[in-house]
């Protein structure tokens, strides 16, 4: 019998198992734990492990401050080509 993924597991556990990517969405939605269309299962797992381990549910960084982000980037490199 396989272990269900729930609150109560712990970290180290949780490590120790195998899941699905569909089990972690699931576990994730049922705890508004923060995940996008584009999240692979490496990033699933990392954050079902953190907030096993801490309890920290993450943030998400919006669309609009991802394009930011990547604009500033550019003009720090352009700037340093100069």
């Amino acid at each position: 019998m396989r272990t269900k993924l729930t609150q109560s597991l712990s970290a180290s556990e949780f490590k120790s198992l195998y899941f699905t990517v569909k089990e972690l969405r699931v576990f994730c939605r049922r705890l508004a734990i923060i995940t996008t269309s584009e999240d692979r299962k490496k990033d699933l797992t990392q954050r079902v492990f953190k907030y096993l381990n801490s309890g920290q549910l993450g943030t998400k960084i919006s669309s609009t401050n991802k394009a930011d982000v990547i604009n500033k980037l550019k003009r720090l490199l352009n700037d340093t080509q100069k």
